[in-house]
């Protein structure tokens, strides 16, 4: 294991407790000798922000708490105490939550644990990096919570990481908002609450409205692929289809590189169009995607395993001719595919042939 590529990736992904640009007294310094056994990775790596204290007398100077961009972290963490506490402690909970050895659901609450204590300690934020430190704390405990499956839990937490999301001390956390609306959805199907994750995809709708919408797009595809497949099991298909070309309509306009969910959402309509055998509104489906794709392949490929979303419809004359057109082999086409359709995340839409009638 690259271990200076998992520390990497455990402090990116957290958001950085220790901020670009880095200041010398808090660089990390990573080990030439890899992890020893029985060490974990917070005792190999050892971030020296973890060991930098402020006198008790110092501790009500709140002169550099002020900071607004979380570039200023360690800045402000030299001698502002609030934050320089809620920094160590978030610092603490990442690393513990993502130490790969022991037991990993052990490790994942002791994660939480220190997560409650930062979010404990910040309190009702003052200044804006307490707030961004209070946010970065609730993303930290939601995500291990849906790890362990505790979903009441992770339900109640969404709750509050939304509230600290929309508050109006850190002024750069647009993009947080659509990450925390579809995990909160991914919770509430979890749940087998579907009419509130359809409440919940209308709020987040809002974002294709809102400040950058091309860019926070990207996590609300997610959040209606989500609900689409849930409805789809649920044979609740007007809703999916619905829902599916409410997006398309969006994303049809957004600019080129940011279409997030492009193919997926028409892969869903193909599905849908494929029970019903409506050839009449797969055709034009069919050719809007060969149009959007590039120079490459992209049979057997996408996120729901294009072509098998057509099903039975792969053996139709018109139908085949536009997937050999663009770019699938005959060979690929001889059979319809009868069963499960795998997607990204987990997603999974029920076999064609067995549901047919619908």
């Amino acid at each position: 294991m690259d271990f200076n590529r998992l520390i990497w990736k455990i402090l990116a992904a957290a958001g950085l407790a220790i901020s670009y640009p880095a200041s010398a007294q808090f660089e990390i310094v990573y080990p030439d000798e890899p992890v020893k056994e029985g060490q974990t990775l917070l005792e190999w790596a050892r971030p020296p922000i973890l060991d930098h204290t402020i006198a008790e007398d110092d501790r009500n100077d709140t002169s550099t708490c002020g900071a607004k961009h979380e570039w200023d972290l360690e800045k402000a963490a030299v001698a502002c105490w609030p934050i320089l506490r809620a920094v160590q402690l978030f610092t603490l909970a990442d690393f513990a939550a993502a130490e790969p050895s022991g037991d990993r659901q052990a490790n994942r609450r002791q994660g939480i644990a220190y997560a409650d204590q930062a979010i404990e300690f910040i309190g009702q934020p003052q200044w804006p990096l307490q707030e961004y430190l209070l946010i970065k704390s609730l993303e930290l405990k939601q995500y291990n919570l849906m790890k362990l499956e505790e979903w009441e839990n992770a339900e109640e937490v969404s709750v509050q990481l939304v509230s600290a999301i929309q508050s109006d001390l850190f002024r750069y956390d647009d993009f947080r908002l659509p990450w925390a609306h579809q995990r909160w959805g991914q919770i509430l199907l979890k749940r087998d609450d579907y009419e509130g994750a359809k409440l919940l995809l209308e709020e987040g709708r809002k974002v294709l409205k809102g400040y950058d919408p091309a860019k926070n797009a990207m996590k609300f595809s997610d959040q209606s692929e989500d609900i689409i497949v849930y409805a789809i099991h649920l044979g609740d298909f007007e809703y999916a289809e619905e829902k599916a070309w409410a997006y398309l309509d969006y994303v049809r306009t957004a600019p080129f590189g940011f279409q997030f969910g492009y193919e997926a959402h028409i892969d869903l309509l193909l599905y849908i169009s494929a029970r019903r055998e409506d050839k009449e509104t797969a055709l034009p489906l069919l050719e809007e995607r060969f149009t959007k794709q590039r120079d490459y392949d992209r049979c057997n490929d996408g996120y729901f395993q294009f072509p098998k979303v057509l099903g039975p419809m792969v053996l139709d004359r018109e139908i085949k001719q536009i997937l050999i057109k663009g770019g699938c082999s005959e060979d690929l086409l001889k059979e319809p595919h009868t069963g499960q359709i795998k997607g990204l995340l987990d997603r999974v839409l029920p076999p064609i042939q067995q549901q047919a009638s619908q």
